[in-house]
């Protein structure tokens, strides 16, 4: 408290120069789990100028109200737009169309998707598909259990038999039942919080978030731990002691219920085993379609260079020498081209106004100011025309459209040599490039133009260099900046591919998930089909064993045995595919650009599937088929 300090990207823009700051607070650490992170608070009034401040075109400030009665927010923002109009804010033709939405904090990290965030934000749906894929893996786990709990239940029909026989109620059966399965819960959820919190380091760096780990401190999880143990226990419980209590005490003691109870429950368990594989199905080929789509993403040809490509920012303290900087870069070895621009492919690219000479009412579009390098610094392809002159060399502005501009503006007709306003600067088109994703591939292509203007404007440089130079040329850009700006730190260098690799993070991350959970779902139906495929050979051990004495060939008994796994799958099939499709087909939607769904997808998820089951359920039906008849029969 009270010491002085200087930071390194600290600008006093009133004078210019690096300013002394006298700390005159500290505050608690922020939780990771907030898109408000800073390092240090500083006053605005003392960092820029008074009538910089009055201004009120200025659009880099995010605004905050704090509204203690939430039923004022449509009045506040109403006077806000009051305000907006009052003060010029807002051109003529706008105030017919825009509007003020105030965003609740709590929504604004999940639920918007607003450019120019402060930070980046996640996307809802993609929360909704891990708690749905969560959900899956549950029922998947509770079918399994539903089904050997059945298993087991019926093993242990004589002693419900005769529990009933000496006056136990159907209701002090069902609560036993539930009792014993509450306790292997239980026991369960203990153990997932154990390995929860072993697994804590690789789940942070897995999912790339702030984790809050520490269930029994936190009562939201605790809340979330307990619901999901009565949702399982309800959901696993309820139906196996339901058939298990009424069974007939008679039928309990004498066939071990395995005649009117194992036919009444048999149509139940089939289909739950039908749901098992169906869900299994969705999430194999889910993972497929999420795979093909981040590979898309990652391989299409965006209309420019992103590789071999360094971006950095210039900020206002490098402006001033900015064209020597630049031509100093382009003397390093290894460096292909230099372009100076206020947006790089890949960040927000800002909107302005534009319209014909003719018109009167513009449009909103996306505008780049960039200097006479930047097509063939980025490898963009020219349909016709060429690119800027020296900037302002012809006292007054160049435009270079792309071919969304031509059918927007233009009625498709060719724009060379014509007249164009974007933002109150009149040019003429002086070159026409193909369409290039400039934003991520979630966007369709949108109108954009590349104006010349002065270099003190630029805000960003890219540099393309060659590919086995990197080394090289990231010393050679350090040494530049040194030999340029000596008073000032080392320039903060990216790599644009970098760059586009991170705007895909979530589905990267959403891809890795989706593949564990895939493989989570099918090792479970796989002991599922354990379970059940070792009850039924073992219930049909002694058909197998006559059988086989009459003659029947191994390759006969198991056909015969796998007949109802061959029926079921078929079924989930049926069902399982569309299901997928549907689902699949809904996330696909949230992009521009996306994959066509392949059949051969829904097919090797299906075939996936199949050889898991058919393989597990195989083994065991061939040891039953292998075992000698006079082993099984022998008692009789």
């Amino acid at each position: 408290m009270g010491k002085t300090v200087a930071l390194s990207a600290d600008v006093d823009f009133r004078t210019g120069e690096q300013p002394l700051r006298q700390v005159t607070g500290v505050i608690r650490d922020l939780p990771q789990r907030t898109h408000l992170q800073y390092d240090f608070l500083i006053s605005a009034y003392l960092t820029f100028p008074d009538d910089f401040l009055r201004y009120w075109q200025n659009n880099w400030v995010y605004t905050y109200f704090r509204i203690p009665n939430p039923a004022h927010v449509a009045k506040v923002q109403q006077s806000i737009f009051d305000l907006a109009v009052e003060w010029e804010y807002l051109v003529e033709e706008e105030v017919e169309t825009a509007k003020v939405v105030l965003t609740p904090v709590q929504q604004i990290h999940l639920y918007t998707n607003h450019e120019k965030e402060y930070a980046d934000n996640g996307n809802i749906y993609y929360v909704y598909i891990l708690l749905a894929i969560g959900g899956f893996v549950l029922l998947v786990s509770s079918i399994n259990f539903i089904n050997l709990t059945i298993i087991r239940g019926l093993d242990r029909a004589k002693e419900v038999g005769l529990r009933k026989t000496i006056g136990a109620t159907r209701l002090q059966l069902i609560f036993q039942f539930l009792g014993e399965t509450f306790v292997i819960l239980f026991l369960s959820g203990l153990l997932s919080v154990f390995l929860l919190l072993l697994a804590a380091p690789l789940l942070q760096q897995f999912s790339g978030l702030a984790l809050p780990l520490n269930v029994f401190s936190n009562p939201r999880l605790l809340l979330t731990l307990v619901f999901i143990l009565a949702a399982i226990e309800i959901l696993s419980g309820i139906y196996p002691a339901w058939v298990l209590s009424r069974m007939n005490p008679a039928e309990g003691v004498k066939s071990g219920g395995r005649s009117h109870t194992m036919r009444r429950v048999s149509t139940t368990r089939q289909g739950l085993i039908v749901a098992q594989f169906s869900l299994s199905i969705l999430l194999t080929v889910g993972s497929l379609v999420v795979y093909q789509q981040l590979s898309y993403l990652q391989d299409k040809n965006l209309g420019f260079q992103k590789d071999q490509i360094m971006v950095f920012e210039t900020t206002s303290d490098r402006i001033g020498n900015l064209e020597a900087f630049r031509d100093e870069l382009r003397k390093i070895p290894g460096v292909e081209n230099v372009t100076t621009s206020t947006d790089i492919p890949g960040w927000r690219v800002q909107l302005r106004h534009q319209r014909l000479l003719q018109e009167e009412e513009p449009e909103v579009t996306r505008v780049i100011y960039a200097d006479e390098n930047f097509v063939d610094t980025y490898g963009m392809e020219f349909v016709s025309g060429e690119t800027f002159h020296t900037p302002m060399s012809r006292g007054a502005r160049e435009f270079i459209v792309n071919e969304a501009t031509i059918d927007a503006f233009f009625d498709g007709q060719d724009p060379l040599g014509e007249p164009l306003v974007v933002s109150g600067d009149t040019g003429t088109v002086v070159g026409i490039v193909k369409d290039f994703n400039f934003q991520t591939l979630h966007h369709d292509m949108e109108p954009l133009t590349l104006v010349n203007y002065p270099l003190s404007q630029y805000g960003n440089g890219s540099i393309r260099f060659q590919p086995e130079a990197t080394e090289a040329v990231l010393a050679g850009v350090q040494a530049a900046s040194q030999t340029i700006y000596p008073d000032l730190p080392p320039i903060d260098i990216q790599f644009l591919d970098d760059r586009f690799a991170y705007l895909y993070q979530a589905e990267t991350r959403l891809t890795s998930m989706v593949w564990v959970f895939c493989l989570i779902t099918l090792l479970l139906t796989l002991s599922g089909v354990l379970g059940v495929a070792t009850y039924t050979a073992r219930q049909r051990a002694k058909e197998v064993a006559i059988r086989k004495t009459l003659g029947s060939t191994i390759g006969q008994l198991l056909t015969l045995l796998s007949r109802n796994f061959v029926l079921l799958l078929g079924l989930a099939c049926v069902l399982g595919t569309p299901a997928a499709y549907f689902l699949t087909d809904w996330w696909l939607q949230d992009f521009a650009y996306r994959v066509d769904p392949n059949p051969v997808w829904f097919l090797l998820g299906a075939l996936a599937l199949g050889v898991v089951v058919l393989s597990c359920s195989s083994g065991v039906i061939l040891r039953t088929a292998r075992t000698n008849p006079a082993t099984v029969l022998k008692s009789e």
